[in-house]
């Protein structure tokens, strides 16, 4: 029975590569001109806006397939809330370069199949009703393990990026007040910065030189941070360019604004640090402070048979 449900393991991971290789070929559609002897690809499909451009730049001319028969059974069985959420994600996370949405489901339906076949595995061993949970509850770790490990990264990505939000903002006042302009501003910060928000602000830049106008390029950076400092700080901005108020003004206002928020951070953070206090005070410290404190006397009670 052992080799059966190993066979069933390696049939079953055999099968998951064979979908995954053999998927279908979904190119683009492809029109037929009147009296040409072949069809002619259509180029009808204009690019949306500047990010299209670069991902085409950067997409290394490979051809896209479509996603695989692995990628669409693990889309099938997420809802759409969740597809949306971890697309969002790997936004987010700065990870659309190295794994795209269909390589995660990929890898998603794949860890729920090794999770089926460590979990069947298990409860043939011992068939009891535990086993059975753990079985059910391995299953979904190798589901989920993927949308925990993007999470994790999207959350520290844009934590690097709010706490390095004030420090640009000074940089900005001062570079503007200087008589720097904004796109000059930028640069300066983008290059004298080595992190997150450096990193989104390059990104900025290069769409601006690529054709973007000031506005398409900030919207687009309002799709890729989820930190309400800096998206307060561009809308600012973008209603600035708009309206002819002075950049340095709006600079000067939204730093201030920043530290503040940073300083009631800070505190919020100092307040919360008694309550985390309790739970390794109560299981750690006081028990052993007891038994080096009580151990002693109840040892001596003891032997004078008083307990």
């Amino acid at each position: 029975m052992t080799v059966l449900l190993v066979l069933i393991g390696v049939v079953a991971i055999g099968a998951a590569f064979t979908l995954m290789l053999t998927a279908p070929d979904n190119r683009d559609d492809v029109t037929v001109t009147e009296g040409s002897p072949g069809p002619a690809v259509s180029t009808q499909r204009p690019a949306r806006n500047i990010q299209d451009v670069i991902r085409d730049l950067e997409a290394d001319e490979q051809v896209d397939l479509g996603p695989s028969a692995l990628a669409r059974y693990g889309q099938a069985i997420s809802p759409q809330s969740r597809i949306n959420l971890l697309e969002r994600r790997i936004v987010h996370a700065a990870e659309g370069s190295n794994y795209s949405l269909t390589q995660l489901f990929e890898v998603k339906f794949f860890g729920l199949l090794l999770g089926f076949v460590g979990g069947a595995y298990m409860v043939y061993l011992n068939p009891k009703p535990m086993n059975w949970l753990i079985a059910g509850v391995i299953m979904i770790v190798g589901f989920i393990a993927v949308d925990v490990v993007i999470d994790s990264r999207a959350q520290k990505r844009q934590k690097e990026i709010q706490d390095a939000v004030p420090d640009m903002l000074d940089q900005m006042v001062i570079s503007v007040e200087s008589g720097l302009g904004l796109e000059s501003a930028l640069t300066r910060i983008a290059s004298t910065n080595d992190n997150a928000l450096a990193d989104e602000l390059t990104r900025t830049l290069r769409d601006m030189r690529l054709g973007a106008s000031r506005g398409e390029a900030l919207h687009d950076l309002l799709d890729r941070v989820d930190v309400a400092d800096l998206r307060l700080f561009i809308r600012a901005l973008i209603l600035a360019d708009r309206s002819g108020v002075p950049i340095a003004n709006v600079c000067r206002v939204q730093a201030s604004e920043a530290r503040e928020k940073r300083r009631v951070r800070a505190e919020e953070q100092a307040m919360k640090l008694p309550v985390k206090l309790i739970f390794p005070l109560v299981l750690c410290i006081l028990p052993a402070l007891f038994i080096v404190v009580l151990g002693p006397a109840v040892i001596q009670m003891k032997q004078n048979g008083l307990i």
